[in-house]
C-alpha cells in the first residue's frame, strides 16, 4: 500500500527556491533514505511533509488523502511524527516526562497523565533510556538526547516517522546501537520511516531506497547501491566525475 506521494512538490522563500519538482513515493512498512549535501532541500522536504510550512507547489498525499496545507497538529493526528535535527527538549521536564508529553497528542492520544507516563515507561525500554527516566535532558549525552528525540516522537503513535539526521555526531559504536535501535522500532510498531542522512554506508545499512537530492531537486532515486554508483550523485558530492 502507498502510504506517502509527493507531486511536483516545490518551496520558495522570496526569490529563493528551496525545493523544485520533488516527486516520490513512499509504501507502508518501508524504510527511505534521504541524501543530500547540506542546503540540498532536505529539512524542507521534511517540513513540508509534517506540516510546519507549506509548499509553493505541488501536492502531498498521506493514506489517500491530499495533506498539504494542513497544520502540523492536524497531521500528527493522522500519524505523522518527526524528530529534529537540532535536539530541543524540555528542559525542565524528566526524560519521562518529555515522552509522556508526547503521548498526550498525536495519534491515538493518552485520556491522562497517568496512562500518559505508563506508555512514556514502555518507549523508555524499547529506547534502552529506562535508567535515566528521572533524570533532566541536559545531563545526557548526545547519544542519549539522540534517543529521547526518537522516543518522543514515537510516543504520538506515528505511522510515518521522519527522522532527521539521528546518526549526526555519533561516534561509530554509539551509530552501530541506533542501527540496531531504528530497525526494532520499526518492526515493534510496523512503522514507515524515511530518515535524512549524509553518509551513503549507513543509508546503505538501514534502507531499501534512497532518494537523492541536490540544490532543492531531485536527482536520483533507488537502491543504496544504485544510487551510490549513479554519476549524477559522484558529481554532487566530488564535483566531478570519476573517471
Amino acid at each position: 500500500m502507498m502510504l506517502l506521494r509527493l507531486e511536483g512538490v516545490g518551496k520558495n522563500y522570496g526569490g529563493v527556491t528551496a525545493l523544485r519538482g520533488l516527486s516520490f513515493n513512499v509504501a507502508a512498512g518501508e524504510i527511505v533514505g534521504l541524501m543530500g549535501a547540506n542546503g540540498a532541500g532536505k529539512t524542507t522536504a521534511f517540513s513540508l511533509i509534517a506540516g510546519t510550512q507549506r509548499p509553493s507547489h505541488g501536492e502531498i498525499w498521506f493514506d489517500g488523502k491530499r495533506i498539504d496545507g494542513k497544520r502540523a497538529h492536524e497531521l500528527s493526528r493522522l500519524g505523522i511524527g518527526r524528530t529534529f535535527q537540532l535536539v530541543r527538549p524540555f528542559g525542565d521536564l524528566t526524560v519521562r516526562e518529555n515522552i509522556a508529553v508526547g503521548a498526550l497528542y498525536g495519534r491515538q492520544p493518552a485520556p491522562s497523565r497517568a496512562v500518559a507516563e505508563a506508555r512514556a515507561e514502555e518507549i523508555l525500554n524499547e529506547v534502552h533510556l529506562a535508567k535515566l527516566s528521572d533524570r533532566l535532558p541536559g545531563t545526557l549525552t548526545l547519544a542519549q538526547r539522540k534517543r529521547l528525540e526518537i522516543a518522543r516522537a514515537l510516543a504520538t503513535r506515528p505511522r510515518l516517522l521522519l527522522l532527521d539526521e539521528v546518526l549526526a555526531g555519533l561516534n561509530a559504536a554509539e551509530a552501530d546501537d541506533a542501527f540496531e535501535m531504528i530497525r526494532a522500532v520499526h518492526a515493534a510498531h510496523e512503522l514507515t520511516i524515511i530518515i535524512i542522512e549524509h553518509v551513503m554506508r549507513a543509508l546503505m545499512r538501514l534502507c531499501g531506497r534512497v532518494v537523492v537530492l541536490h540544490h532543492g531537486e531531485k536527482i536520483a532515486e533507488g537502491t543504496p547501491q544504485d544510487v551510490a554508483a549513479d554519476p549524477r550523485v559522484v558529481d554532487s558530492y566530488f564535483g566531478a566525475r570519476a573517471s
